[in-house]
């Protein structure tokens, strides 16, 4: 069945997976109705599986509703099945192959492996609409990235949205790394770090961040920069405000108490001095567009550490695909926070750091790497925009 060019969805579609409730606030018949609600929009192959990995463990149930919320169940592909449908099911055949026991991947590694491999469908859907209240031109557009379609919807108070089908090009990023964009919205960074193969491999250095003395009233004692980094930022920002944007969303990320391997300095100054010094460099001879691109991939090949990190506190464990470690420090400053980053893994940095890519930059600053933008099809190279070449 092919589906109209365009069609609607309504917000009212989403409330019955409860877009408001953790997973661990949901009653077991919560759960119960969710699970035979989403069945409703499976094939029977789909629902044999789905029946079969939600039996032996919630973890299926609980990232299906993920998906669901994310992608909702209402959209659909050019076949007219929801986009919900086709990655939770072929996720589920890859889940279903790992359980082999010939399988060189787990049941569960295989499934997210899948699930992100999927996840640039999303890309596909272009939903727009006119919020209520605002003028017929104040038109606005899911940003597949940031948010998820039930989020967009209620943060901009749309009841109803409209969904055409787009064909998105992808030419410097394979679709599956695209899938890396989303996973900080749908996984666990324990899952992130499993199907980027990330293991136990050592450990390089650790750190121990005694109580603080003092309590601190606001989290911005722990993105504070040296005088110093402050000038260089300001000076930079006078030229391009993104760039104090990139810089407090990088500090916000890894906080300025992790240190560098140069002992008493903080990663966060090493890293951003360095990228200032590439955009400076830079911009004093291809000038501030070409300088402002290589300031981003400065940036974007600092972010694997996050992935190393293991920051643990009182019995907690930092997240970072749910928080920055300056506001998880904030958080437990009374305690004692002990810091391991592990040795390096194998391959390169730059894939594992699409997966935190969108905690730093906008998704504007994304078409550097020809990500396309929201409801656009092509993904064009960012430079094109300043030079006027779209």
């Amino acid at each position: 069945m092919a589906i109209a060019e365009k069609y609607r969805i309504t917000y009212k579609d989403q409330l019955i997976l409860q877009p408001d409730a953790k997973w661990s606030e949901l009653t077991q018949i919560d759960r119960a109705r969710l699970k035979k609600h989403l069945d409703e929009h499976l094939s029977e192959r789909g629902k044999e599986l789905f029946d079969y990995f939600c039996y032996h463990s919630e973890y299926y149930l609980e990232t299906a509703r993920n998906i669901a919320l994310y992608l909702s169940v209402s959209i659909l592909d050019p076949a007219g099945r929801p986009g919900f449908t086709a990655v939770l099911e072929s996720a589920l055949e890859s889940a279903n192959e790992g359980a082999h026991k010939h399988s060189v991947e787990t049941p569960k590694k295989a499934f997210v492996t899948q699930l992100l491999r999927e996840m640039h469908r999303a890309f596909s859907f272009k939903v727009t609409s006119t919020p209520r209240g605002s003028k017929p031109n104040k038109i606005k557009i899911w940003d597949c990235m940031e948010e998820s379609i039930c989020q967009w919807m209620l943060r901009n108070n749309i009841k109803t949205a409209q969904i055409t089908y787009i064909y998105p090009e992808w030419t410097s990023i394979a679709r599956h790394d695209g899938g890396l964009l989303f996973a900080r919205h749908l996984l666990s960074t324990s899952d992130i770090k499993m199907i980027l193969g990330y293991s136990e491999r050592g450990i390089a250095n650790t750190q121990v961040i005694p109580p603080a003395v003092e309590k601190h009233k606001s989290v911005r004692a722990y993105v504070k920069y040296s005088e110093c980094l402050k000038m260089q930022i300001a000076e930079a920002e006078f030229v391009n405000p993104s760039i104090k944007i990139a810089c407090d969303r990088f500090a916000a990320l890894f906080s300025n108490r992790l240190l560098s391997n140069q002992q008493d300095i903080p990663f966060v100054e090493v890293e951003l001095a360095k990228a200032l010094a590439v955009w400076h460099a830079t911009y004093s001879i291809h000038g501030a567009s070409m300088g402002y691109i290589r300031f981003c991939d400065s940036i974007f090949n600092s972010l694997e550490l996050a992935l190393r990190l293991k920051v643990t506190a009182n019995g907690d464990s930092w997240g970072w695909a749910q928080e920055g470690l300056a506001q998880w420090l904030f958080r437990h400053q009374s305690d004692t926070v002990e810091i391991a980053i592990e040795k390096k893994s194998k391959g390169p940095a730059s894939r594992r750091s699409y997966a935190l890519a969108t905690r730093i930059f906008s998704r504007f600053d994304l078409s550097i790497w020809r990500i396309p933008l929201p409801g656009k099809e092509q993904g064009n190279f960012w430079g094109d925009f300043i030079y006027g070449r779209e």
